[in-house]
């Protein structure tokens, strides 16, 4: 009998240090099945771009070519206690020329979301996890109208400056086919640890009282920005 009551003792024992031990176990979020590098974010980080732009109006047409270099030059602690990364966009028309400021823009992430504020409106650009034709509202964060955002993983391997990349999301930003009033069609697509490598953008109005012609474009804007070398400085 006191042997029993020994082994009773011990198994007792052995259960309530299980509990404990269970009851202190923490799991930690495993942050590479949220997708958050497809939106990467480091002081020193940079990306340049070739872009091919048109600006149209009732009466005539734009055409731009040149390079684009963002870089992430700085960070700082926001509001909600994260950082916010300040990006300094600046442009040459050819490779021979020195850069020259544009604009400046920033952005931040969580684990739930990624935000570039973009000539002072905040755009929800992705958010976490990533999952195929998941959808939010991009313009969630400003006062603009609703903007319907989705994932598209089903891409094949992209080459861009004979880089070949296949860990490829796209972001579908509008896909308004072309009608009697407007074409909208836009989209970004983000490779796993550098970012975006591809921004589409073709955006038109159609005149539809006292056309000259059919089609004829009232004002748009085609873009197309092409990754061309990415790195540290």
């Amino acid at each position: 009998m006191q042997n029993k009551g020994i082994l009773h003792i011990f198994l007792f024992g052995l259960i309530a240090a299980l509990v404990v031990s269970c009851s202190e176990t923490t799991i930690s979020p495993d942050n590479n099945r949220l997708g958050l590098e497809y939106f990467p974010l480091e002081t020193g980080q940079y990306r340049i771009y070739e872009v091919d732009e048109i600006l149209y109006s009732i009466s005539s047409f734009d055409t731009l070519k040149y390079e684009l270099k963002e870089s992430v030059v700085s960070s700082f602690e926001n509001a909600e206690g994260d950082l916010t990364y300040t990006i300094h966009r600046e442009k040459r028309n050819t490779a021979q020329e020195t850069w020259k400021l544009d604009s400046v823009w920033s952005a931040r992430k969580t684990n739930s979301i990624a935000v570039s504020v973009e000539n002072n409106i905040s755009l929800v650009k992705m958010v976490f996890p990533v999952k195929n034709d998941l959808r939010w509202d991009g313009n969630v964060l400003n006062s603009l109208a609703e903007k319907q955002y989705f994932y598209d993983l089903n891409l094949e391997k992209m080459t861009f400056s004979d880089q070949e990349f296949s860990d490829l999301v796209k972001v579908v930003q509008s896909e308004v086919e072309e009608n009697i009033v407007n074409r909208d069609e836009r989209h970004e697509i983000y490779a796993k640890d550098v970012g975006l490598v591809e921004k589409y953008g073709m955006s038109l109005m159609y005149c539809t009282v006292d056309c000259p012609s059919q089609k004829t474009i009232v004002s748009g804007r085609f873009i197309q920005q092409t990754l061309t070398s990415y790195g540290q400085e």
